[in-house]
């Protein structure tokens, strides 16, 4: 009696012959080779997710050790320290390691004045005060307005800085 191996196969492969149609070959061919391809670039592609997270994580990893050096040799405070440590968290949370501001102050003035007023327009509008204002004082609103973060639970309402965080 044979193993039961073999006797699965033989069942299941009893009738299997290859074929002579060559068109039925070339089909075949095509549709591994596309088979490959497609799985070669879904490995691709993976790869490079996979190198973009790795490389921000380890871009976020060298500044906040260079932070922490500079923290090390000002001999900041301890409770300091953990504020910023915590606020470059968020931050790179945030921003996803993009320094927005500087990629927005990189571009050419006319497209930089036009994503800046597309980026801050609704924000601006949800102001009680600028809600029926001109559109033209809130184009100048949004070409002046830049983004920043501010940590968790800080007070912001210290007026003589208020201002200055407002305007460039």
């Amino acid at each position: 009696m044979g193993s039961q191996a073999e006797n699965y196969t033989r069942s299941t492969f009893r009738n299997l012959e290859s074929t002579t149609e060559w068109l039925e070959i070339v089909f075949n061919i095509i549709t591994i080779t596309g088979g490959l391809i497609l799985v070669t670039m879904l490995i691709g592609n993976i790869k490079v997710f996979l190198n973009t997270t790795t490389s921000k994580k380890q871009a976020m990893h060298t500044q906040l050790r260079s932070l922490e050096w500079w923290m090390k040799q000002k001999e900041v405070p301890h409770g300091f320290r953990q504020q910023v440590r915590q606020f470059e968290r968020q931050r790179w949370a945030a921003t996803r390691g993009v320094d927005e501001c500087q990629f927005v102050r990189d571009l050419p003035k006319g497209l930089r004045h036009d994503i800046k007023y597309h980026l801050c327009l609704d924000l601006v509008r949800q102001v009680p005060l600028f809600q029926h204002m001109d559109d033209l004082i809130l184009e100048n609103i949004c070409d002046r307005v830049k983004s920043l973060i501010f940590p968790q639970r800080r007070d912001l309402l210290d007026m003589h800085l208020l201002h200055k965080y407002m305007l460039p």
